[in-house]
């Protein structure tokens, strides 16, 4: 939860800036479900939402589709929880082609673990994301479906 250190006064900046805005706001800064949190009550925005577990799953389905050999669009599955390490992998609600799958859990969670290290030394960024991209169209303050990054 190192993450949650440096990123809370931020998100805190933020939410404050943008409180009362009506739009939506997805947050994607880690730890996301507690930045988003953080975000919604801060700025009492009614439409806060954190896409953190949506990354993970995507990663999930292209690790199990690339360990099973079977083209990714045919496996369903998801990762919810804690992003990263703690993450939980919804093996027993796993399909491809719609039939349950074997998943190797302690390859896939091997993957899971180290793979945005290693998107983030191949990218020159830090071992942790702390960006704080946030989609929010904000006509007064950035121009409408504007992306605002800090």
């Amino acid at each position: 939860m190192g993450g949650a250190t440096a990123n809370a006064p931020v998100v805190v900046a933020l939410a404050t800036a943008l409180r009362g805005y009506a739009g939506t706001v997805l947050v994607v800064t880690n730890p996301v479900e507690l930045m988003t949190r953080l975000f919604a009550e801060t700025s009492g925005c009614p439409r806060v939402y954190g896409i953190g577990s949506n990354l993970d799953s995507a990663r999930y389905r292209l690790t199990l589709a690339h360990l099973i050999g079977v083209p990714v669009d045919t496996v369903h599955g998801h990762v919810i929880g804690e992003h990263g390490e703690h993450a939980v992998v919804c093996a027993s609600s796993t399909t491809v082609n719609g039939h349950p799958a074997a998943v190797p859990l302690t390859e896939v969670r091997a993957e899971l673990r180290t793979r945005p290290g290693r998107i983030s030394h191949g990218v020159g960024g830090p071992p942790a994301p702390a960006a704080l991209p946030l989609a929010a169209g904000c006509p007064s303050r950035a121009g409408p479906h504007t992306s605002l990054s800090l």
